[in-house]
């Protein structure tokens, strides 16, 4: 079993076929890196120089601290470094990095508040107490202050987050079960991010209770991604930061039409098929027949390319192919043999009378008891469904 982190976890959670390009195949992409993480980066690497010479008894002055960060960010930044947001510069990512480091010093000099015992150092730790379930991730300052308490610090340079969303943060929890393991003189750990770009501190905590349910909900996560076998993809908004648009069903279709010439592009097969679709389609009526014989050669396209999104020139057209669960007709004896196994087990009421989403929501969530489960599955089968969608392309201006 790998080593799991929070970032891991969290490539999992945003799409299955992005973990599993990135962690489990290792597909080659040409990396990028957003200028806001590059950003987040260098600011990082500021506060860890400065907390390592304070190990030393040296305190760096804001000056030098700013002509360190100069230094790395020029040794740094490359070509590999995208700016996304086309009304604003590199100058202007750089400043603010500067901007963050002038109000955490002035914030914090002499930086004597509590005494430092890690500075961005990796540690792990086995969930279950034995090799499995393994957990790490890299703590950018662990602090103990004069009364005890262990203070686990974040950095960011992202927007800030509400105390609700912190109070819920998986990240810190779970740096805090690793340190409760590591320091066994741990009595009160206290969660604090500095969101930088506004210069603002908020602190968490956490019971016992929620460490051992986080402990629990992390195990099960795990165990959901080593039985997965399908790894499909989820769209989001996320996907504008994703490297591995060659690979999906979604973009890879988009990926091998973008660079053509005009000619090419209208004479692709899945492109001339979206406009004859879309022009079929605003026929209406009148052209039913033709549209139903390119819908069929639309689906054929999917399947033959193992692409999901089909782009033409001003319209795209997804094609969804779904599995769903069918349950015997209710006239049919095993029907009510069905039904019988799931109202002895008491859980009839969580279903709805075998309504089939909740139905297949118990039985992916794996609330329920296996043996049970098992016989559900001896009454289902299953049926593919096929949507094919067109939509009006968006342009880079609608989009902003």
């Amino acid at each position: 079993m790998p080593v799991y982190s929070h970032s891991r976890l969290n490539t999992y959670e945003t799409c299955p076929l992005q973990f599993k390009l990135q962690y489990i195949d290792k597909a080659e992409v040409v990396k990028k890196e957003g200028i806001a993480p590059f950003l987040g980066s260098r600011v990082h690497d500021a506060l860890q120089k400065l907390y390592m010479d304070l190990r030393y008894s040296k305190l760096l002055t804001l000056d030098e601290l700013i002509i360190f960060y100069n230094e790395v960010w020029a040794k740094k930044c490359n070509d590999a470094v995208v700016i996304t947001n086309k009304e604003l510069s590199a100058q202007n990512y750089k400043d603010t990095g500067i901007r963050c480091l002038k109000d955490y010093y002035e914030r914090y000099a002499p930086f004597n508040q509590a005494a430092t015992i890690l500075i961005e150092e990796r540690k792990s730790l086995s969930l279950s107490g034995d090799s499995k379930y393994k957990i790490q991730g890299y703590i950018d300052r662990l602090d103990r202050t004069k009364d005890g308490v262990y203070e686990i610090h974040d950095y960011k340079t992202g927007r800030l987050l509400s105390q609700d969303e912190l109070d819920k943060d998986r990240q810190l929890a779970l740096y805090e079960i690793i340190v409760r393991k590591e320091f066994p003189d741990v009595k009160n750990v206290r969660l604090i991010w500095h969101f930088l770009a506004t210069d603002t501190e908020i602190s968490s905590t956490r019971t016992s209770k929620q460490l051992e349910d986080l402990r629990k909900e992390t195990i099960a996560l795990i165990d959901k991604i080593e039985a997965d076998t399908e790894f499909k993809h989820s769209e989001s908004s996320l996907c504008e930061w994703c490297d591995y648009w060659a690979y999906c069903p979604a973009k890879k279709h988009l990926v091998k039409v973008e660079a053509l010439p005009p000619e090419e592009f209208l004479s692709e097969d899945g492109v001339a098929l979206v406009n004859k679709y879309a022009s079929a389609w605003n026929r209406a009526r009148e052209a039913e027949d033709e549209k139903e014989r390119l819908r069929e050669a639309l689906i054929a396209y999917a399947k033959k390319e193992g692409v999901e999104t089909i782009i033409g020139s001003d319209r795209s057209v997804k094609v969804a192919f779904e599995e769903g669960m069918r349950f015997p007709p209710k006239d049919a004896p095993e029907r009510e043999e069905l039904e019988k196994a799931i109202k002895k087990s008491g859980l009839w009421d969580e279903v709805s009378e075998l309504d089939k989403k909740s139905l297949k929501e118990a039985i992916e969530a794996g609330r329920w008891d296996k043996k049970l489960i098992k016989k559900i599955k001896e009454f289902i089968s299953t049926e593919e469904t096929v949507s094919v969608r067109i939509s009006r392309q968006r342009t880079e201006d609608e989009e902003e």
